[in-house]
């Protein structure tokens, strides 16, 4: 009898044992975060041409009416769940004062017309181990001088609604 008793309290503890490693395995499989790659980062001025178009300039001057932004990233989920990116956004931070654009995504793009029209990147659900590549443009239309001496940022929010920032270079 005292054999039977041993055994079965064995047998639970044993359970248990098998419950809880599985439970840290799992959590350990499932962790893992979205890896950032800035492939190539563009920034060019528009300065009117005199003939109601632009033409474009990597250097500010005087008659510069907005700055675009051309950002090429990849995005690789190394965990093993869905990750997401939500309010996804372009910042700069100059003397402590930071500003956001929106993202445009710029494989959206299409011009039925004389009008081109770029969906906004809002929301963004990557794979697991999956690698996606984004080609993106934000447009700045006022203070055009501090642009280029800026600190630039991605910036999204995550499933938790932490605020996540990728520092460009």
């Amino acid at each position: 009898m005292e054999c039977n008793v041993l055994t079965a309290i064995i047998g639970v503890f044993g359970t248990l044992a098998g419950i809880i490693l599985g439970f840290i395995l799992n959590r350990i499989i499932k962790t893992g975060k979205l890896k950032f790659y800035i492939n190539d980062m563009k920034i060019v001025f528009s300065v009117p041409d005199g003939y109601g178009g632009a033409n474009e300039t990597e250097a500010v001057t005087e008659t510069s009416k907005s700055a675009t932004i051309i950002i090429d990233f990849d995005i690789y989920n190394q965990s093993s769940d869905y990750k997401i990116m939500r309010e996804i956004c372009f910042s700069l931070e100059h003397e402590g004062k930071s500003r956001t654009f929106e993202m445009m995504d710029l494989a959206t793009r299409r011009t039925p017309s004389q009008i081109t029209f770029i969906d906004r990147l809002v929301v963004l659900t990557v794979p697991p181990k999956s690698l996606l590549k984004y080609s993106t443009e934000s447009i700045i239309t006022d203070d055009l001088y501090k642009v280029k001496g800026s600190k630039k940022f991605i910036q999204y929010r995550d499933h938790k609604n932490k605020l996540k920032t990728i520092n460009i270079k």
